[in-house]
């Protein structure tokens, strides 16, 4: 048989051994509670900075935008201002004539084959009728063939571009006139920048290409004569000019 001494030995050894697990128990829950609020801290203060940040973002976000969002609103409302319905408020544009002995223009219209080079619109100090209806008759609604008189006066405007431009080549015309029929088509269909009192109907307005020139730089010489409208169409890479009041869009 044991003693009493040696079986109280692991009684006591058992004894001392929870005793340690419970002192560091405490000890534990001791750090725990001393380091809980710095913990709580840091995590409110990661919290406040995330905010904060989300916050500049949203802001900055915000005055990038509003801009941009304007700008969407002004092209919107331009991109029927081919259109003429202030006539009370237009004046004929007085163009120098007087240091050409004669003005020409050079025509090309793909659209029916057909091109005109040279073209004496003015001479001797007037405006030459007979060449006025030649330029008049490939200007005309290629749908429909109905002609209309241009006006002199974008002819002058076409003649100033194409010496701006610096080039000899023919302007493509993309339209020229366009009847009311044509238009009202057109306006019906929904096609983008087509406006309902068009001056492409009076004879007052062109859409132009040019082969070795881009849409952006016919654009660019056309607003530095800070003369009529100015509609500048990349996607269709053309160019649209009028005789109207100075003002430009996007189309």
């Amino acid at each position: 048989m044991q003693s009493d001494d040696t079986l109280r030995d692991p009684v006591a050894n058992r004894r001392r051994f929870l005793k340690v697990l419970t002192l560091a128990g405490l000890a534990i829950a001791s750090v725990g509670a001393l380091l809980s609020p710095a913990a709580y801290a840091a995590t409110r203060a990661k919290k406040a900075a995330t905010t904060r940040k989300a916050l500049r973002t949203k802001q900055s976000a915000v005055r990038v935008k509003q801009p941009v969002r304007r700008n969407k609103q002004l092209r919107g409302s331009r991109r029927q201002h081919d259109r003429y319905d202030w006539h009370d408020q237009y004046e004929v544009a007085q163009f120098d004539r007087s240091q050409f002995e004669e003005k020409t223009i050079s025509l090309a219209a793909p659209n029916m084959g057909e091109k005109l080079v040279e073209v004496p619109f003015w001479a001797d100090g007037n405006y030459q009728f007979d060449a006025i209806q030649e330029i008049s008759y490939i200007m005309r609604d290629w749908r429909t063939g109905e002609v209309h008189s241009v006006e002199p006066g974008l002819l002058d405007l076409l003649f100033d571009l194409r010496r701006t431009l610096g080039t000899n080549e023919p302007f493509q015309v993309v339209c020229g006139y366009r009847s009311p029929e044509t238009n009202a088509m057109l306006v019906e269909r929904g096609h983008r920048g087509v406006a309902a009192h068009s001056l492409h109907m009076e004879g007052r307005a062109i859409d132009i290409r040019l082969g070795r020139r881009g849409a952006q730089y016919i654009q660019r010489a056309a607003l530095s004569l800070g003369r009529g409208g100015v509609g500048y169409y990349p996607r269709r890479g053309f160019v649209h000019v009028d005789t109207g009041p100075v003002r430009q869009w996007r189309g």
